[in-house]
């Protein structure tokens, strides 16, 4: 299914808009090794930032969508 047909049955209400992923014991790991190896002093990251960067990668999601900065040196941004 193309792009245009999958937002045009979001609005219809046919398709998820939304997908809620869930933080489980088998990511923490490698959060706790992603939060080591990209949070400095000079670019903080968050926990919680490098949950969303496992969980991108897991579910191989390349073009995420965010407005938080931190995030500009490690995904692309979608213009």
């Amino acid at each position: 299914m193309d792009l245009v047909t999958q937002v045009f049955l979001m609005f219809l209400g046919k398709e998820a808009i939304v997908n809620v992923l869930m933080i489980l014991e088998k990511h923490i790991e490698r959060i706790w090794e992603k939060f080591l190896r990209y949070s400095t002093i000079q670019n903080p990251l968050s926990f919680i930032d490098c949950s969303t960067l496992t969980l991108l990668e897991e579910k191989k999601i390349d073009h995420p969508q965010s407005f938080d900065e931190e995030f500009d040196v490690l995904v692309s941004k979608v213009s």
